[in-house]
């Protein structure tokens, strides 16, 4: 079982900035700060991934996230959720056999939208 874990900054489809491993992003009425890093275990069977997020603590609105791939047999626990200001949460990706896709974020609601390419970073 092959074992990686590097920090990635993802493609953030809106106007924000990108500073570190995370990404920023504003409205009149919240700012938003969250970092991610990605850790990828890959077996025979499946490859198995975290998705550690964090808040920073000066983040005034929260990131309601709903998870997907551009691979149908990817699955995510849990599937969505909200991060809130100065909370940290994981989301365990498993990805068939031999998948290497992209992940997405997606908060649909403040027009915000990850994207985790796994490929372009090595990770499985």
């Amino acid at each position: 079982m092959a074992h990686f874990a590097r920090n990635l900054v993802g493609a953030l489809i809106l106007a924000g900035a990108f500073a570190g491993c995370g990404f920023s992003v504003g409205s009149p009425s919240a700012q938003v700060n969250y970092n991610y890093k990605v850790d990828c275990q890959s077996a025979t069977s499946a490859t198995t991934c975290t998705v550690h997020l964090s808040s920073d603590s000066s983040s005034t609105g929260t990131f309601n996230w709903k998870a997907s791939s551009d691979d149908a047999g990817a699955t995510f626990a849990p599937a969505s959720g909200a991060l809130a200001p100065g909370a940290s949460a994981d989301v365990d990706v498993t990805l068939p056999a031999g998948s290497c896709p992209k992940l997405t974020l997606n908060d649909a609601k403040q027009s915000i939208t990850l994207v985790i390419d796994l490929k372009a970073h090595n990770l499985c």
